[in-house]
């Protein structure tokens, strides 16, 4: 396995300038860095919206949301400060 690494690895050598080796690493580590910035934009895009089970998405008054659980909703104090509470009330 080694052998044929090196004899590919060789053969690209001897037939390549420096020049073209250079521009082959520069746009594979370009390539390789566009896919890198594209998952992480899409990864959090698809974690802001979905929430795990049991969870739900609730949207809170002050604005945003947050994962509570299905019987309870969001809702924010005087400080600002968001939280999930129960769906009824007592009192």
């Amino acid at each position: 396995m080694f052998e044929t690494t090196s004899k590919l690895a060789e053969n690209m050598a001897t037939g390549l300038s420096r020049r073209e080796m250079l521009g082959h690493c520069c746009r594979g580590a370009l390539t390789m860095a566009g896919v890198l910035s594209g998952l992480l934009v899409f990864a959090g895009s698809a974690s802001a919206h979905a929430c795990p089970q049991p969870y739900r998405r609730s949207k809170c008054p002050g604005g945003g949301f947050l994962c509570c659980f299905k019987n309870s909703h969001c809702d924010t104090n005087v400080e600002g400060v968001s939280y999930c509470t129960d769906t009824f009330q007592i009192g």
